[in-house]
């Protein structure tokens, strides 16, 4: 028994559509995993401590003082400084320049 051409291309239809349907399946099913790992990942850096962009650390006049005090009679370096304070070398350095 031979098929007539519309037959074939009905089957032939049909196979893409499945094939197209699994595709589409297995992208959705990507995207569902990649979604939970990227909230995932969030949840995690908040734990991390890491601040919202934009948000500034605020230092306290007593922060800014022991900073002096730990540069000047201490002889810290600037770097452990900003490590402890959780601040940037730069403003470390601006803070015991007195700029």
């Amino acid at each position: 028994m031979m098929m007539s051409e519309k037959e074939f291309a009905t089957i032939g239809a049909k196979k893409m559509l499945k094939e197209y349907k699994d595709m589409v399946a297995e992208i959705e099913a990507f995207l569902k995993g990649r979604k939970h790992q990227l909230m995932n990942d969030v949840k995690v850096s908040k734990f991390k401590g890491k601040q919202k962009k934009g948000k500034r650390a605020k230092l306290t006049d007593t922060d800014r003082e022991t900073m002096i005090e730990m540069y000047k009679n201490q002889h810290k370096k600037v770097k452990e400084i900003a490590k402890k304070f959780g601040v940037h070398e730069t403003t470390v350095y601006s803070i015991v320049k007195g700029k």
